[in-house]
């Protein structure tokens, strides 16, 4: 991964006056810090390689998140990915991908389940018969959900999108609303926007589970990006605010 802060490929013009922020094929992940509990693996499977397994298990969300953070606040944020959500027994459960932004406090409970980085986020993932928090007659399918609101009561599902790799999109409007797509499709929205004290300090997140028990979760080619910024990014700090880790 490159270092988009110092480097031209920051401001790379897609189409339509959109600019890259970051992109990630997993194979440097010198921008990330991982954590959660087992830690994520960088694997080779379906037929891609360097691909993401959060490695989350019944247990433990597991993730990385980004070493930077920017300021996303009146922009139109976009974050894709390819997802393979591999399901091979809906008596399982603990089988997420997911991508979306955090404000970069990691809450520690002392319980692993509970624990991680509070994020706004979209998710694909299997509520199976060992899914003891989902209700009965939601059991045995796979569905798309989000943050504020977005996928509520089980109301998107994508039985269809598993055991392939799909396009994963999560676009943050400039008013900090939520919209969801898989392979260009419109999926759903967000009822209310994300706070705004959290689009001024905005790291980005992948996490998850994957824990093998009736399926895998896999995230490869992460790219983020503004669109219809027409400003130079890396030189205005105002407009592309970016924060280190610590």
């Amino acid at each position: 991964t490159e270092n988009l802060s110092s480097n031209t490929s920051n401001n790379e013009i897609l189409e339509n006056n959109t600019k890259v922020l970051l992109r990630e094929n997993f194979d440097d992940l010198s921008e990330w810090n991982f954590w959660g509990s087992p830690k994520p693996e960088i694997v080779d499977v379906h037929n891609f390689e360097n691909v993401f397994d959060n490695m989350g298990d019944s247990w433990c969300n597991s993730g990385i998140i980004s070493k930077k953070a920017y300021d996303i606040r009146g922009k139109n944020l976009i974050i894709e990915a390819d997802v393979y959500l591999e399901v091979d027994d809906y008596s399982g459960c603990w089988v997420e991908a997911s991508i979306g932004i955090t404000n970069g406090t990691e809450y520690t409970s002392g319980d692993c389940a509970y624990d991680g980085y509070p994020s706004y986020s979209i998710s694909m993932h299997m509520d199976g018969d060992a899914c003891w928090a989902t209700p009965a007659d939601k059991r045995k399918h796979t569905y798309l959900s989000g943050s504020l609101g977005l996928g509520a009561n089980y109301s998107i599902q994508i039985d269809d999108k598993v055991n392939k790799w799909v396009k994963l999109k999560m676009v943050i409007d400039n008013s900090g609303y939520i919209k969801a797509y898989i392979d260009g499709q419109f999926m759903g929205a967000s009822t209310e926007p994300i706070p705004e004290e959290v689009l001024k300090n905005a790291y980005i997140i992948i996490q998850g589970r994957s824990s093998g028990y009736g399926g895998k979760a896999y995230i490869d080619n992460v790219v983020v990006y503004i669109e219809n910024e027409t400003e130079n990014l890396s030189s205005n700090t105002s407009n592309n605010e970016i924060l280190e880790n610590n």
